[in-house]
Order: C-alpha cells, then sequence, then structure tokens
C-alpha cells in the first residue's frame, strides 16, 4: 500500500508540473507577444513574425516530469515508512 501511495503521490506531483508548464508557457507566449508589439512600430510587421517557442528543449522537459515524480514519490514513501 505503501508504494500504491507513492506511485499516486509521483503522478499527481507530475500533473501538476504540467499545469505549471503549461501557465508557464502561456506567460512565456503572452511575453513574446507584448515583447514584439512593443519592438515594432505601428503597422509595421507584428506579432506573426516572432518565434514564441519555450525556452526548455524537449529532452529537458522529459527529464524535468521524471524528476518531479521521482521527488513525489520518494517524498510520499518516506513520510509513509515511518
Amino acid at each position: 500500500m505503501v508504494y500504491l501511495k507513492s506511485v499516486v503521490a509521483g503522478v499527481i506531483a507530475s500533473l501538476l508540473s504540467v499545469v505549471l508548464l503549461i501557465v508557464g508557457f502561456l506567460g512565456w507566449l503572452y511575453f513574446k507577444a507584448w515583447a514584439a508589439m512593443r519592438a515594432e512600430p505601428a503597422g509595421q510587421g507584428g506579432i506573426g513574425a516572432v518565434s514564441a517557442s519555450f525556452p526548455l528543449p524537449v529532452g529537458g522537459i522529459v527529464v524535468l516530469m521524471l524528476t518531479v515524480f521521482a521527488l513525489g514519490f520518494w517524498w510520499q514513501f518516506r513520510r509513509a515508512s515511518r
């Protein structure tokens, strides 16, 4: 039962980090759009010419998710083992 609770805690931690990653990406996208509008004079170019890629590569996201899962699992396992 301890392992099951720990896995559930790891999955919940991973899902919450996905939500935070999506919120962070939307914030990054908003910032890039705002910066592009401030940099271009009115009627010149526009937001369509701006790259809005997230600064973290896909491999980094996978490592981040595995790390978050491992930390959530370890935290719950440590608490439940007492």
